[in-house]
């Protein structure tokens, strides 16, 4: 997880448009530590695709949808995702538009082999073990 993304995440001075909430930051404590245990998190309830598809951005949501937030990124490699940005569900811009831009941005500028993005298509590759 980039730093900036994951001092948002686990800051208590973060505020999103419905106030602070601590239950948004362990719910994504939560997310994360299932992710890395291993468990398999459902495209469209958890996590989805961004459009344009081949741009390869994620996002990941957490529960309950009141005060739930947003993890956007990108798999680096077949279960391998790279978060950068992190919102309350609120607070993303319409069709994640900025977001796509955010993070398009961010990916140029850094200094990683190409490709910088895996070129799996499907969900079920990127993160089956």
């Amino acid at each position: 997880m980039d730093p900036s993304a994951y001092e948002w995440c686990f800051s208590s001075q973060e505020l999103g448009k419905d106030g602070p909430n601590e239950h948004s930051f362990q719910n994504v404590r939560a997310l994360l530590d299932e992710w890395s245990a291993g468990s398999l998190l459902f495209e469209g309830a958890h996590v989805r695709r961004l459009a344009p598809k081949k741009n390869g951005i994620w996002e990941l949501k957490t529960k309950p949808e009141r005060h739930s937030v947003r993890l956007f990124g990108w798999f680096v490699q077949p279960k391998i995702i790279l978060i950068v940005l992190a919102k309350f569900k609120n607070d993303v811009s319409a069709g994640c538009k900025d977001e796509i831009e955010f993070i398009l941005r961010y990916r140029s500028n850094l200094n990683l082999d190409e490709p910088k993005v895996t070129r799996e298509n499907d969900y079920a590759s990127l993160v089956q073990v």
